[in-house]
């Protein structure tokens, strides 16, 4: 799929993906795409995971980072496994 001229992969970002089934499937893409609009159309209506890249000239994400939620250990360590999806 090409993105058309006279604009950007951001404002096609869901139209790219919406084909494809990435129900359970970790999406990556980089800090173009660290946008609230294209982790809710992953998350919600994809039902997809997403690693997205957080830049320091993004001042909001970047303060909350690594950031732990209330009532969590502060000395609890998260491990994530990821598999790699083949065709």
């Amino acid at each position: 799929m090409r993105v058309p001229d006279k604009t950007n992969e951001i404002t096609c970002f869901a139209a790219l993906l919406a084909p494809f089934d990435l129900t359970g499937v970790t999406v990556t893409a980089d800090a173009l795409h660290t946008q609230r609009a294209h982790a809710r159309f992953l998350a919600d209506e994809k039902q997809a995971h997403y690693l997205l890249v957080i830049k320091a000239n993004q001042p909001e994400p970047h303060r909350h980072r690594g950031r732990r939620r209330r009532g969590t250990d502060p000395h609890r360590r998260c491990v994530r496994r990821m598999k790699p999806r083949t065709p």
